[in-house]
């Protein structure tokens, strides 16, 4: 027990330069707002009192399980163009590291009024925004890169402590890569290395079409096979430092693929700012020169 207790309070909280989790909060923050710049132009539509989920039935068959911020605001799209505009600026303040704490509870609150105020706007990169963005309240994002540092005076790489809150994330992101895996293995197309011809054949989806030399059954049932390893693995090995680099380089470019072949929203965008927080930040540091 002494082992296991020793080796979690180390994981936990060895003290560290927040540099890494101050990069994850700017590309985080840039990424709200391309979010809801995604959400704007039929916001009305969907998220509106008039919209295609009035809030009748948004409290009928929604509300119980999914509050809102909507719920408590006069029915009307002044209080939807309020909330919009609360989450930008929460969202902007949160990238420039302006009141952090608070910019990213309020960011994340709005976030979640946005996004249960109508369930067909959730997507996979939704709810892994909504889960990085929860962890990073309890984060102290705001002492690196930050307005906050600048104004407290401190080194804008910030001053070692101790970041739980980022270990959390880490282990998210690393059980993300194996329920996707397993979810995979459990899937007969994945399983019989035809789920990538289907996938890529997918019109509404793709953005553009596969090269014709790799356009072949050989190369898409070896790929299937090799994504679902992949992602599998990577879930225990990118914990081993030696191997954690060339995992992250491959996973960058595994998602910027899907990004090419593929319109997924900002998926691939949301997963590959949150790799970043696998980097070492004495070695981002030295990239940047700070040291």
């Amino acid at each position: 027990m002494e082992v296991l207790s020793t080796a979690w309070h180390t994981f936990f909280f060895t003290p560290e330069l927040p540099l890494t989790l101050g990069v994850f909060r700017v590309l985080y923050g840039l990424l709200l707002l391309l979010n809801i710049g995604l959400v704007l132009p039929d916001a009305k539509f969907w998220l509106g009192n008039q919209g295609i989920l009035d809030m009748a039935h948004h409290i009928r068959y929604v509300r119980a399980k999914r509050p809102t911020l909507l719920d408590i605001l006069p029915p009307n799209n002044y209080s939807l163009t309020a909330v919009i505009v609360i989450h930008s600026i929460a969202a902007f303040c949160l990238m420039i590291g302006w009141y952090t704490t608070i910019s990213s509870v309020i960011a994340f609150i709005t976030l979640l009024t946005i996004q249960h105020r109508n369930n067909a706007l959730i997507y996979g990169g939704d709810e892994f925004l909504r889960i990085m963005g929860f962890l990073l309240m309890f984060a102290p994002a705001g002492l690196a890169l930050s307005v906050d540092a600048m104004i407290a005076g401190t080194p804008l790489i910030g001053i070692p402590m101790s970041l739980w809150a980022v270990h959390l994330m880490q282990l998210q992101i690393a059980l993300f890569y194996f329920r996707t895996g397993q979810a995979k293995v459990m899937g007969k197309v994945w399983r019989n290395g035809t789920a990538l011809q289907q996938v890529l054949s997918l019109n509404n989806y793709r953005r553009c079409r596969l090269p014709s030399r790799l356009n072949n059954s050989l190369f898409l049932k070896s790929a299937t096979y090799a994504t679902t390893i992949f992602q599998c693995s990577i879930a225990f090995l990118i914990w081993f430092t030696p191997l954690r680099y060339p995992l992250l380089a491959t996973a960058i470019l595994f998602h910027l693929a899907i990004e090419w072949l593929m319109d997924v929203q900002l998926f691939g965008w949301a997963v590959i700012i949150s790799l970043i927080l696998f980097i070492d930040p004495n070695d981002l540091a030295a990239l940047f020169g700070f040291l």
